[in-house]
């Protein structure tokens, strides 16, 4: 592994932390009969957020896309009642 200059410009072989890594930081909490018990806490990234949101998104059913896609390219997939769901789908939103 190759040498790391510090900011203070002296030499260290540890490897650098990742941006992206999770954090856990000690925290100290007052718990009933006890003055200073530490307490770990976990930070998140906000990338580290987005990739567990992704995870939770459900799986792409691949026979729909291209379904849609076929449609898009026959000119067939715009039709005045799905324009009319989506218009009142997007209003429907945006009241709240």
């Amino acid at each position: 592994m190759s040498e790391i200059t510090n900011i203070d410009g002296l030499r260290s072989s540890a490897p650098r932390a990742s941006s992206h890594a999770t954090t856990a930081v000690p925290e100290t909490r007052r718990v009933a009969g006890d003055q200073s018990t530490p307490q770990d806490r976990v930070e998140l990234s906000e990338l580290g957020t987005l990739l567990a949101a992704a995870r939770d998104l459900p799986d792409i059913r691949i026979e729909k896309v291209i379904a849609a896609r076929e449609q898009i390219q026959a000119g067939t997939y715009e039709t005045p009642d799905k324009i009319a769901i989506t218009v009142n789908r997007l209003l429907a939103d945006l009241a709240g």
